[in-house]
């Protein structure tokens, strides 16, 4: 664990992933059925952040993609890459309840200057 409580690792077979609840049932799904296994293919990449406990108050996966640039027209693409160019693309973010409620506050204080 890092000095503020919290560490940042890639999604484990361990992690506690049935009790995150954001409030969302297809978020909430995400984490508990396909993450660890889309991980494990190599389709995309979760990170959670656990907290001081172990739970994951917070995770997000990114996935990867391209885009091809051979159907644009020559004046658009002169210059760009000749080949697909690799993009990672934010997939999903979830926030549990009470960490949504943490952040908000956090937030809050620090716009009024708290």
């Amino acid at each position: 664990m890092k000095k503020s409580g919290f560490a940042l690792e890639s999604l484990q077979r361990g992690h506690p992933r049935s009790v995150f609840d954001c409030g969302q049932s297809e978020v909430n799904d995400w984490p508990r059925t396909k993450a660890f296994e889309n991980q494990e293919e190599r389709i995309s990449a979760t990170k959670v952040l656990l907290d001081q406990v172990g739970g994951i108050p917070v995770f997000y996966t990114i996935a990867t993609g391209q885009i091809d640039f051979a159907g644009m027209p020559s004046e658009l693409a002169r210059k760009l890459p000749r080949r697909a160019l690799p993009v990672a693309i934010p997939a999903w973010l979830g926030v549990s309840k009470v960490a949504h409620n943490k952040i908000t506050v956090l937030l809050y204080t620090r716009m009024a200057g708290g």
